[in-house]
């Protein structure tokens, strides 16, 4: 049982490392060359440092979080669907939430931008939580 929580909460791990250096050359490529005014560059250039620095914030809040995965070795809690799915997706979706809260005055673009990659790792968790059940549900059997 050790092995399976552990593989999961790898590949949660990988899972956000990678998500983090697409977003991190998403913004890099984002960064807009403008010609001859340097303040416009130096503010660019902050822009991105901010988005990165939220990214990389929030890339590190999910992992420690995810070692809520640790919990399923308890018996009460693997054989609890609704306790299961909690230790899975409960702190992503607070985190998502919090974000799109806090984002609402902003315009679109930002809210899509800062919005993507916790919504894809949000999808991800729960396409994860799915093969987890599976797993619980043959391991038990046996």
């Amino acid at each position: 049982m050790r092995k399976y929580i552990f593989k999961f909460w790898l590949l949660n791990f990988l899972l956000t490392a990678i998500l983090f250096l697409i977003y991190y050359v998403l913004a890099f490529t984002q960064l807009k060359s403008s010609n001859g005014n340097l303040f416009e560059t130096i503010l660019d250039f902050l822009f991105t440092l901010f988005n990165l620095y939220y990214t990389l914030v929030y890339s590190i809040v999910m992992v420690v979080f995810s070692t809520a995965f640790f919990l399923n070795l308890q018996r009460t809690i693997r054989t609890n669907y609704f306790m299961s799915a909690l230790t899975f997706i409960a702190i992503p979706l607070v985190a998502v939430i919090y974000i799109l809260i806090d984002l609402y005055p902003y315009s679109s673009f930002v809210v899509v931008w800062w919005i993507g990659f916790p919504l894809a790792y949000l999808i991800f968790i729960i396409f994860q939580f799915y093969i987890f059940r599976k797993k619980i549900n043959k391991y038990e059997l046996q």
